[in-house]
């Protein structure tokens, strides 16, 4: 399988609008068989709708690896989770098997500087959890190290005006006492 054909691959999978549109913004700036750079980060052109759901985080390589930072957290994200963990390392909003979760996936993309898309449910302090579907995208320097992923958040009642969510599954919830 080509890589080309890997990203195709990938791409079929993903179902939600605004993941489809901005998997598109990115592979469109994917040259010579290279992720994007992370000036091709462009606001304007991944437009409004998909702005308030993007998360951009730091890739901040050292001795033991990647550190994640959260360097701008889209306000629908803000909204959705009741915080805003701008400036952040995981380290201060995780702990325990999330954290762990959490830089495994992100260490992953960096390290091997390919897209990630999962289904999820995020705990939230003294809230219940919160089901989304996440895609990471890797963007690099010039020397090709992955130092921004670039997140967006899809849940399944946020779909630009005139879209529907194609899966309406029933989201699994943990028996109450």
């Amino acid at each position: 399988m080509t890589s080309d054909d890997w990203f195709e691959d990938f791409g079929g999978k993903l179902r939600h609008p605004l993941h489809l549109g901005i998997y598109d913004y990115w592979r469109r700036r994917c040259r010579d068989g290279r992720i994007p750079l992370r000036a091709d980060i462009d606001p304007i052109a991944i437009g409004a709708a998909m702005l308030p759901w993007i998360i951009l985080y730091d890739v901040v390589w050292g001795g033991d690896g990647p550190r994640f930072r959260f360097r701008l957290v889209g306000t629908g994200n803000v909204a959705r989770y009741g915080r805003d963990a701008t400036g952040l390392w995981f380290e201060e909003l995780y702990d325990g098997v999330v954290l762990d979760e959490q830089i495994a996936a992100y260490t992953w993309v960096a390290r091997k500087a390919l897209p990630d898309y999962s289904v999820r449910q995020m705990p939230v302090k003294d809230k219940e959890f919160i089901p989304y579907e996440r895609l990471l995208l890797p963007f690099r320097t010039e020397q090709g190290t992955v130092t921004t992923i670039l997140g967006l958040m899809g849940f399944q009642d946020v779909c630009p005006a005139g879209h529907e969510h194609p899966f309406h599954r029933p989201i699994y919830r943990a028996p109450r006492p």
